[in-house]
């Protein structure tokens, strides 16, 4: 009992300690911003008496303890700005969707057609399909909503009969029925019906879309590059462009199930892999110029951001591009770089312009993994690297090159060399599984412990694929033959993620369904892991030994 009591009033002095030197102020305050984000949209009264509670507590706390002051002021901040805000946003949401609906049900309209087109249902002559509309206007050419989603439902004829899917990209005039309706969030959302026989294709608009036209322009251009010399490769083409573009609107439905019940569908958004990747190689070319290290942002962000709109803007390109960004810029307001604080910087710079996107599961799925490898990759590498006994390996490797046992110092180096690669891959497989598993239950009904295994081969092999995509895009631009050559080899580690990708749904226990997690049990699995995070860093700040 005394040995237990110890290590309790330890602990909590120790975490008392790290609360009071709150060095990530932002870190801190993103989850009450979420929470009260969340409550605005949801149950709005909980904003208010989460306020006054909070508010209360920190009254308590200015009396007696003022060593938690900052603290619960930044919550206090925190989950009154992001539910006023949920509150704000969800009215003008619905202000929006009256008005839309009150000009009149039915009407001419602007559509343009965004992916992905899905299949509804089949019946003997006609077809149904649903799309959300990159772009609705009315036919005078002014945006009808801005901030709700517009949901199109387009009947049509059999294929059979001479019907035709709608392919994303393409401008429609429609006669539409409007109404009102609600998506799986609750969350407004405007629904229109057309007919084939209601619509006829709407040529481009000039002027103010021009600039918009150029960048798909370059973007179609893109496409044809990085598919020279494999066009006859099945489905490897249209993967390609996925991963380097984000063009996914042409993957076959049945490849992309393949890929999201074996956990590793996150290859296909422009994410951190690939702004990362582009970023590096621009700071290996803006450090031969010369310039200090404290204004290469300024020739690094206008790039990134250029890379990010051309590969179609969203949220997880959005995100990388923003950490990328504001990380090179810390040195510029005499800062030091945190990647903890840049991604929570992020996460309220993107929420902020758009609430709704705490619903979206690809953003959501883009800040958990990138919070959870952030939070766990350092304590899973070290307690794997003890687990494979790399300390033992090196001492080994020192006792035979001092014994004048070259060859075989060599191989002990090149095992330890292996290891330290493996245990860092685990780790960032483990942390990306563990904050990934609460969103893809909910969204997906589905469990991929496969996934572990799988994401070992598919992230290397997705690094590849960019390098040689990127450079038969580039090159394509003075030889045809030399882009092949490229784009060959970016084809192959394709086939080779596809392979693994396959295998990982194809084992037994891979890939399984389950019920659709409650929001509630999603809360519980990350306040887990953020209370796991924080016993991590307060009771060993080198590592966590205990979890060998």
């Amino acid at each position: 009992m005394s040995f237990a009591a110890g290590f309790t009033s330890d602990f909590l002095e120790n975490a008392r300690n790290a609360l009071q030197r709150v060095r990530r102020p932002l870190a801190v305050l993103i989850l009450p911003f979420l929470g009260g984000l969340f409550a605005g949209y949801r149950l709005p009264w909980c904003v208010w008496v989460g306020t006054l509670l909070f508010a209360l507590l920190l009254g308590v706390a200015l009396r007696r303890d003022r060593r938690w002051r900052l603290f619960l002021t930044l919550i206090l901040a925190g989950w009154t700005a992001g539910g006023v805000l949920g509150i704000g946003d969800g009215a003008f949401r619905r202000y929006e969707l009256d008005r839309a609906v009150s000009v009149g049900q039915k009407g001419r309209y602007i559509c343009r057609v965004g992916g992905p087109v899905r299949f509804i249902r089949k019946t003997t002559r006609g077809v149904a399909y649903t799309f959300t509309a990159a772009e609705f206007l009315t036919e005078g050419g002014k945006p009808l909503v801005r901030r709700i989603p517009v949901e199109v439902t387009w009947y049509d004829r059999n294929p059979a009969y001479g019907g035709r899917m709608p392919v994303a990209g393409e401008r429609w005039r429609i006669d539409g029925t409007l109404r009102k309706g609600r998506d799986r969030h609750r969350l407004p959302v405007l629904r229109v019906n057309t007919r084939w026989e209601h619509a006829e294709p709407s040529p481009s608009e000039s002027g103010r879309y021009g600039w918009g036209k150029r960048v798909e322009a370059l973007r179609r251009a893109a496409v044809r590059r990085v598919t020279i010399g494999i066009e006859d490769w099945g489905v490897v083409p249209q993967l390609n462009q996925a991963i380097l573009l984000g063009v996914r609107n042409e993957i076959p439905p049945e490849m992309r199930r393949i890929f999201a019940d074996s956990g590793t569908i996150h290859v296909f958004a422009i994410s951190g892999l690939h702004i990362v990747l582009i970023a590096q190689i621009l700071t290996l070319v803006i450090a031969m110029t010369g310039l200090p290290r404290t204004y290469w942002v300024f020739l690094l962000a206008p790039i990134l951001a250029l890379y990010t709109v051309l590969t179609g803007a969203r949220p997880s390109a959005i995100r990388a591009c923003l950490m990328v960004t504001l990380y090179y810029a810390a040195p510029l307001f005499g800062r030091r770089n945190d990647s903890l604080s840049v991604l929570a910087g992020t996460a309220l710079l993107v929420y902020c312009f758009r609430p709704a996107l705490l619903f979206d599961v690809g953003c959501m799925l883009s800040f958990s993994v990138m919070a959870g490898v952030l939070l766990f990759c350092g304590p899973f590498s070290r307690a794997l690297e003890r687990l494979f006994r790399l300390a033992k390996l090196e001492e080994w490797e020192g006792l035979w090159a001092r014994g004048g046992y070259r060859c075989r110092a060599w191989c002990v180096r090149m095992v330890r060399r292996f290891l330290r690669l493996e245990a860092g891959a685990l780790a960032v497989t483990g942390a990306a599984w563990l904050a990934s598993v609460p969103l893809t239950a909910t969204y997906f009904g589905r469990c991929s412990p496969g996934g572990l295994v799988a994401n070992l081969i598919v992230a290397p092999a997705s690094l590849f694929v960019v390098i040689g995509g990127c450079l038969g895009m580039v090159l394509s631009l003075v030889s045809a033959t030399v882009a092949s050559c490229y784009n060959h080899a970016a084809g192959l580690f394709t086939t080779l993620m596809i392979k693994a990708a396959s295998w990982a749904v194809s084992i037994p226990g891979g890939s399984f369904k389950v019920s659709r997690w409650p929001v509630w049990l999603v809360a519980l699995w990350f306040l887990a892991l953020l209370v796991w995070a924080f016993i991590l860093r307060v009771r060993r700040a080198d590592g966590c030994e205990w979890m060998e």
